[in-house]
């Protein structure tokens, strides 16, 4: 299970748009209106206390010695437990200007504190309520008007205890902006304390009236929906939450923010590791308030953990997806979901928005990759072909360079050389239009040509890597030494094989299995020049050197008896096959030795022994692009050995020494 804290932390920015504007901005008109609502019920009210010290504060203040009357009140708050309030309020608002900031809030401060000395009483209560709503305006830190106002709301809950109903409204209405204050401080503990409060206030007068004032209820939903997110903040608190959450949707589920409240839930089911009523609240959700905002990102949460099974819960997945929700507005993880979980089965619009989209704006091309990857891995080969198309071949407009990268590594990976080579044949190889694919995309479309057999033009896409793009890779260069081998100028053969030497004398490792595959290219190279000695020298180094793996001695062997054969040296060219499989046992020339040496021995008169040769290969190596050619070699030889007079060589054209083939 994923940290819950975390989890939700990602999501507090969204409580801004969980307050319309109107109403935080009547939470701050409410600062005047306290202030003025005050001012007439404070002046004319006299201090509980008769004692002298009160009346020697009373006079200070008439005389304007203000600092004197301050000094005198925090003694007398210090010394007695008597409730000082009213005084504190009334020297509080004769001290603005003359005493320091500081000073006066302390006094608000000690007002609230002192109302805690004296029981309330129903006479009392708009006087006490004023008092803390003054001392609350007038604070700043949330930490010191929390609690002031939590006292009040507590007060007023009491029964029996009520203020006007203009002054409780007031006082919700500076709570929920204080509730909201500590939301946006990431302390939702405190949120949650303010809220509870007031929703315990809200519970007592609306069950008073009938029907309840319009005012209760509009505060009243957005108490609960503060409640649910506060509680929802909290890691530990997830179950709550969302049991919250659930009480607001079903009070006022047309709300506004009801849609933003059951997403919340789903989170918090999530959280709290409830799946089944996590599914059954996704549901719900898309079912009610399918084109809200949040439906995309709890869609693509959703598939992101796991395909929804059969039930209710993929049904309405699946009808959302083929209808509601505007496309655009889709984050890109769940245009690669619905790719998977749908494919093809969207409706053909939708589905090459999607791919568009997955195409074109996923700049590191994760979302093309993905979605093709899931396809193979379910077996759906076509349909992750067709998007492998689109991308590579051009159906889809400018694909980002990655997205186009992501379907060229996925052919490559698949052996689609076909329809890698058939998009390198359209691309015109000119340094404007290169920006739009990455150098890798350029290696895999060159190297589709030469798996496909168009060494020509790989020659050419290989020359561009290099020169052009500035490929300086080993791999690149000797794809590129080797294509030049095979199909450029001697001169320029020999030039980029000279480059990949070069490359080598700075290797930081693996010198020798290099130096032997440039050897191998250097001896083809020396074949071209009809060099054959040169050519046996080399191929017969690399079969020597200690380091050489299995396979590249087999090859070079096997070459070593194609210089033979084609010089028509029949017999020693036989010796050199058959080396090749001790050197390599069934390795991938085994069966070309044993079909060059059936051809060579038929050279040579001795269709017994090519008999035997092309017998063993389809023996061995039944399954070999080989076996075809051994199986004709023996029909030939067959058909002969009936046809031929006595004493005629069996021999024919059809064993010419052209029937070699050197390959590489």
């Amino acid at each position: 299970m994923p940290d819950p804290g975390s989890f939700l932390d990602r999501r507090r920015p969204l409580v801004t748009s969980l307050f319309p504007l109107r109403h935080r901005d009547r939470c701050l008109r409410t600062c005047t209106f306290v202030a003025v609502l005050a001012a007439p019920m404070l002046s004319p009210l006299q201090s509980q206390s008769d004692e002298p010290a009160s009346q020697e504060i009373r006079n200070d203040q008439n005389s304007g010695d203000i600092q004197s009357a301050y000094e005198s009140l925090v003694r007398l708050h210090e010394t007695t437990r008597q409730d000082n309030s009213v005084d504190f309020v009334v020297l509080a608002r004769k001290a603005e200007g003359q005493l320091d900031a500081e000073q006066v809030r302390s006094l608000y401060r000690m007002a609230a504190q002192s109302l805690t000395r004296s029981e309330p009483s129903a006479d009392h209560a708009d006087r006490r309520l004023l008092i803390r709503m003054a001392a609350a305006t007038r604070l700043e830190a949330p930490e010191q008007v929390t609690p002031i106002l939590t006292d009040a709301l507590a007060e007023l809950s009491q029964p029996g205890i009520q203020a006007s109903t203009a002054r409780e409204t007031s006082l919700v209405q500076i709570s929920l902006r204080s509730a909201w204050s500590h939301l946006t401080r990431s302390e939702p503990a405190a949120a949650e304390r303010l809220y509870v409060a007031i929703l315990e206030l809200l519970g007592r007068r609306i069950s008073a009236e009938d029907p309840p004032a319009a005012t209760w209820d509009s505060q009243r939903a957005l108490a609960m929906l503060g409640r649910g997110w506060a509680t929802a903040m909290q890691a530990d608190k997830a179950d709550q939450a969302a049991q919250r959450l659930q009480e607001f949707i079903d009070a006022y589920p047309t709300h506004a923010d009801a849609a933003r409240a059951q997403a919340m839930r789903i989170r918090c089911l999530k959280s709290a590791g409830n799946e089944a009523a996590w599914k059954e609240s996704i549901a719900e959700f898309l079912q009610r308030w399918p084109n809200d905002p949040t439906a995309p990102e709890i869609v693509a949460e959703l598939l992101a953990e796991s395909d929804p099974e059969r039930s209710e819960l993929q049904q309405v997945v699946i009808r959302w997806l083929d209808r509601d929700g505007d496309l655009d507005r889709w984050p890109l993880e769940l245009v690669g979901h619905a790719l998977i979980l749908r494919g093809d089965s969207l409706p053909a619009e939708r589905y090459a928005a999607l791919q568009r989209r997955a195409a074109t704006e996923s700049s590191d091309g994760r979302i093309i990759a993905m979605v093709l990857n899931a396809f193979s891995d379910s077996g759906r080969d076509a349909a992750s072909e067709r998007i492998a198309a689109a991308v590579i071949g051009g159906s889809i407009e400018q694909p980002t360079p990655m997205s186009m990268e992501a379907a060229c590594r996925w052919a490559a990976r698949t052996q689609r050389w076909t329809l890698l080579a058939l998009a390198a044949e359209t691309v015109n190889l000119l340094p404007g239009e290169a920006d739009a694919r990455t150098i890798h995309v350029d290696r895999l479309l060159a190297e589709a040509l030469l798996q496909t057999g168009r060494g020509d033009l790989a020659c050419t896409w290989w020359a561009w890597v290099v020169d052009v793009r500035g490929a300086t890779d080993f791999a690149s260069l000797l794809r590129c030494a080797e294509t030049a081998v095979a199909d450029a100028p001697i001169d320029e053969a020999t030039r980029r094989l000279d480059r990949v030497r070069r490359c080598i004398q700075d290797s930081d490792g693996r010198l020798q299995a290099k130096t032997h595959l440039i050897d191998l290219l250097d001896a083809d190279l020396a074949i071209r020049r009809l060099d054959f000695d040169r050519a046996r020298t080399l191929f017969d180094a690399v079969v020597r050197a200690p380091g050489t793996t299995a396979a590249l001695r087999g090859r070079a062997q096997w070459m070593i008896g194609e210089t033979y054969f084609l010089q028509h040296r029949f017999a020693d060219a036989i010796d050199a096959y058959r080396r090749v499989d001790g050197l390599d046992p069934g390795g991938e020339f085994a069966p070309a030795s044993l079909v060059q040496a059936g051809k060579a021995f038929e050279q040579l008169g001795r269709t017994r022994d090519a008999g035997v040769c092309y017998g063993t290969l389809m023996e061995r190596f039944a399954d070999s692009s080989y076996a075809t050619e051994a199986r004709h070699r023996m029909a030939v030889l067959s058909g002969r050995a009936e046809t031929a007079p006595a004493g005629q060589d069996s021999s024919s054209r059809d064993s010419q020494p052209a029937g070699s083939r050197l390959r590489r």
